[in-house]
């Protein structure tokens, strides 16, 4: 299967979900394909030409290995997220460096662009790169190979996510808001007992990708997550 063919497949399967989909390596493919954005490594297209490529709506990463300078330089073009890595060992593919934790806290207080951290991430060690500071973590076989499955391993990563977005909006006092589509009569059950329990602020809204119908300024916007999922990671009866 080639890879137009991939996109054609699985892109409309992740932007159905609100998921944004994010090509490897080939910028003039993401654009063709209409793809949500593009990932660059440093001995692919360099970031200038894949911004050209795909344009300032879609979105543009770039791998910075272990190196401080090659993130600042990335983030200074222009790029809407950097990724370090690898921070752990891994068989998925043989990494150029060995990033430390460390570089993710300075990143974390020094920086606005988001970071991604990548190589041999796993459930169990996620948390930590969380803590340092990690907006994203990209994994790979820490899904596809978890002893109970991938889904148990999503389900994980998921309550991960969700509860450090919590904690971090927690000590900002901040409000934690919920967009549910407004014909998702399943998730509006859960609303009242989301307010009680979590302390979260529901929004409703006529689509998933709508946020400018949330007040992003005294909130954090957290999208895409079913009733189901919401349960799961607050640890709510279902």
């Amino acid at each position: 299967v080639c890879s137009s063919d991939l996109c054609d497949i699985l892109l409309p399967v992740a932007q159905a979900r609100g998921v944004a989909f994010i090509l490897n390596d080939r910028p003039d493919l993401a654009a063709a394909a209409g793809c949500d954005g593009v990932h660059v490594g440093q001995q692919d297209t360099p970031y200038d030409r894949a911004r050209m490529s795909v344009g300032h709506e879609r979105i543009v990463g770039v791998t910075c290995h272990d190196s401080r300078h090659l993130a600042i330089e990335a983030a200074e073009a222009g790029a809407d997220y950097v990724a370090f890595g690898a921070f752990f060992p891994t068989a998925t593919k043989e990494p150029k460096t060995r990033c430390g934790i460390d570089v993710i806290e300075w990143w974390a207080q020094m920086m606005v662009v988001p970071c991604v951290a990548i190589g041999g991430i796993t459930v169990a060690n996620a948390p930590a790169l969380v803590e340092a500071g990690a907006d994203f973590v990209a994994v790979s076989a820490g899904v596809w190979d978890h002893p109970d499955g991938p889904h148990a391993a999503v389900r994980a990563f998921n309550a991960l996510s969700f509860q450090q977005v919590r904690t971090q909006a927690w000590r900002a006092g901040e409000r934690i808001g919920i967009p549910i589509a407004a014909d998702d009569k399943d998730a509006q059950q859960v609303t009242a007992q989301l307010v009680d329990d979590a302390g979260f602020e529901p929004v409703i809204v006529g689509g998933l990708n709508r946020a400018k119908e949330f007040d992003r300024g005294t909130a954090v916007y957290v999208k895409g997550l079913t009733a189901k999922q919401l349960r799961e990671a607050l640890k709510l009866p279902q």
